[in-house]
């Protein structure tokens, strides 16, 4: 039930260092890769639902008003929002690539 070197290496290749060196060191085990599998999922769907709401709201808001206080408000809003979730959970597309990485993980340990 555990992998060899090379296709773990292949397999965590898309990764960022820091993502990478991390799995290196931990000890895998399935609990901990679904769990991680799942919260890169529920990151990436708080961020369609939060950033498509905030795109439709900016963007009417922007054509209707153009840039007076509301529009300004909801950009800021939206700014400090994205900010917040890419420097605690990381860029929706950093998510998938995580998620995909841990499910290969798993895969290869069920099997």
């Amino acid at each position: 039930m555990s992998i060899s070197e090379k296709k773990f290496q292949e397999i965590i290749a898309p990764l960022p260092r820091k993502h990478r060196e991390k799995l290196n060191r931990s000890m895998l085990n399935v609990t901990d890769l679904e769990q991680w599998a799942q919260d890169s999922t529920d990151a990436m769907k708080r961020d369609l639902w939060v950033g498509i709401p905030w795109f439709v709201m900016y963007s009417s808001s922007l054509f209707v008003f153009g840039f007076q206080n509301s529009t300004i408000t909801l950009l800021v809003i939206g700014v400090i929002y994205f900010m917040y979730s890419y420097f605690k959970f990381g860029s929706f597309g950093l998510n998938r690539v995580r998620r995909n990485v841990y499910e290969a993980l798993l895969e290869e340990l069920r099997k």
